[in-house]
């Protein structure tokens, strides 16, 4: 049974955002008897991870969260969720599985702002082994900005969905993700609630702030002129800022 614990990060010194506020706020509205337990700049030294170092060292905060987050649910039991993440319900129906993933979109990555397990759990394992031995500072001097959902995708290749805790096996070897609608229903191109259902869980909210200057211009353009030509436009810039 995956214990009531919510792991999340904050590694600057900056005051929580107001968005951010809310969203912790929710948490302890809908979770009212969990423990909350905090991975700031402090936690560093427990990890003693070169990955999580190097990232911190350069202010690139939300790829040290990457790992930091596998390594609380892979020891510690819990759910693991982004500061940007609101709750809307308790999560008290999923707690009986070793594990709770879902989709973050329809091109089948998965959400890592929301996801828990019992400690140890097999398939968090393989998840975090991805990092163990990697720096994020890459021989050349550039980072590792591999973003975390697609990290997840390739390492947790074989995938069926499902649309219920109760259709959940624990004898399926291969990884059950719950629909998008669970815990990612707002489209992080649109900002729009595409796939707001009764069975929502959670919001991820996307605040993204790892984004690259073209990946904001396509989250801006995709709001303002529609997904197919905020792609071409941001392929164009890409090629003109080569």
């Amino acid at each position: 049974m995956i214990p009531k614990i919510v792991h999340y990060c904050w590694l600057g010194d900056d005051e929580y955002p107001e968005l951010v506020k809310k969203c912790i706020q929710s948490w302890r509205n809908k979770l009212p008897d969990w423990e909350f337990k905090l991975w700031d700049k402090n936690s560093i030294k427990e990890i003693n991870s070169t990955w999580v170092n190097e990232a911190y060292q350069v202010k690139k905060y939300a790829f040290a969260a990457d790992y930091i987050r596998l390594y609380a649910v892979y020891n510690y039991g819990g759910f693991y969720l982004d500061s940007d993440v609101e709750v809307l319900k308790d999560f008290a129906p999923l707690l009986a599985q070793p594990y709770v993933m879902a989709l973050e979109n329809a091109g089948g990555d998965i959400e890592a702002a929301t996801f828990g397990a019992e400690p140890h759990n097999s398939f968090i394992k393989k998840c975090f082994d991805y990092y163990q031995n990697k720096s994020f500072i890459k021989s050349d001097g550039s980072f590792d900005t591999l973003p975390l959902p697609k990290i997840l995708k390739e390492c947790l290749p074989n995938t069926v969905i499902i649309n219920s805790p109760s259709n959940f096996e624990k004898t399926c070897n291969s990884v059950q993700l719950f629909p998008v609608s669970y815990f990612s229903p707002k489209d992080s191109g649109t900002g729009k609630l595409l796939n707001l259902t009764d069975e929502t869980f959670s919001i991820h909210h996307f605040t993204a702030s790892w984004f690259s200057t073209s990946q904001w211009l396509f989250r801006i353009l995709s709001r303002m002129l529609g997904f197919r030509i905020a792609k071409f436009i941001s392929r164009m810039y890409k090629k003109i800022a080569k």
